[in-house]
């Protein structure tokens, strides 16, 4: 496992994919059975159950709903181990709730990997212990202590607040990238959107090379323009804001390939477009290959 990787491959994808969903999601670290009075079913059933209805209830307007809350073993083919897949499940969830009773070492490492991968406001941490119980590393980070009957209330309410925090950071985060574009950067950014401004459902998916960008603008056209064109290219690719969908051999000895936006690509051009609805992505536009394919099931 090596969570420094995973961090800088799948960050801005992750981080965009949050953008992006529908609600919040919200994965969480915790014992499983029952030791010394602690019935770690029924914590996880206040947790899935309810805290999220009450999070609904408090909410603002301008935030989106919550997800009931889940914990690894809910996930299809996860194993219950740290593995990369359950990191990236860190990563790509907006907060982390993790309960620290009885030091439970499957719940401190996923807390370390959290605290690694996320900003502090979005994690979540809780006890039923004393704060000298906890273990060392974590008693100077702030975690709550609970009682089983007050669990809903303060996780739901800081997940209120955290929900606060990843609003501003994704205002902050869209803002400072579009704002440290170059113009021929933009300018590839606003033809791709518009080309899937003037795609109709059912015709070939577009994509954007720079044969297709100098139809849009003359600046991208001939050998000059090929230059100028790959130069906003790798600009928007070291941002992860465009992926090439390379395919080989599709047509005997002919590779074809094309570029897209990605999900942090289309909000990029969501936000500097706002004014124009119809550059938003459409359904079914293809924003990259899965982050870390699925293992089998069974």
């Amino acid at each position: 496992m090596n969570v420094d990787q995973i961090y800088q491959f799948h960050r801005a994808e992750a981080f965009a994919k949050q953008f992006t969903a529908p609600s919040y999601t919200t994965f969480v670290a915790m014992p499983f059975g029952r030791t010394d009075g602690y019935d770690a079913d029924d914590i996880y059933r206040r947790l899935k159950e309810e805290v999220h209805l009450l999070a609904n209830k408090v909410r603002q307007e301008s935030q989106r709903p919550f997800a009931p809350l889940e914990r690894a073993s809910e996930h299809k083919g996860t194993a219950l181990v740290v593995t990369d897949l359950i990191t990236t499940r860190i990563l790509e969830n907006h907060f982390f709730v993790g309960d620290l009773t009885g030091n439970n070492p499957g719940a401190i490492l996923e807390t370390g990997i959290a605290l690694a991968l996320k900003p502090n406001r979005r994690l979540v941490l809780v006890t039923q212990d004393r704060h000298n119980a906890l273990h060392f590393d974590l008693k100077v980070t702030y975690v709550t202590r609970y009682k089983t009957d007050t669990l809903v209330q303060i996780v739901a309410e800081a997940l209120v607040e955290a929900a606060y925090s990843f609003e501003e950071e994704t205002r902050l985060y869209i803002t400072q990238v579009s704002a440290g574009l170059t113009s021929d950067a933009i300018s590839v950014l606003n033809i791709y959107g518009r080309l899937w401004k003037e795609w109709e459902a059912g015709s070939p998916k577009p994509s954007i090379f720079q044969t297709v960008a100098g139809k849009y603008n003359n600046v991208f056209a001939g050998e000059i323009g090929r230059v100028l064109f790959e130069q906003a290219a790798r600009e928007l690719f070291t941002h992860r804001l465009l992926w090439t969908d390379y395919r080989s051999n599709v047509e005997p000895g002919v590779d074809h390939f094309g570029h897209h936006a990605t999900e942090l690509g289309w909000r990029v051009i969501d936000h500097i477009w706002q004014h124009d609805t119809l550059m938003r992505k459409p359904d079914g536009a293809p924003t990259g290959p899965p982050l870390i394919a699925e293992p089998p099931s069974g």
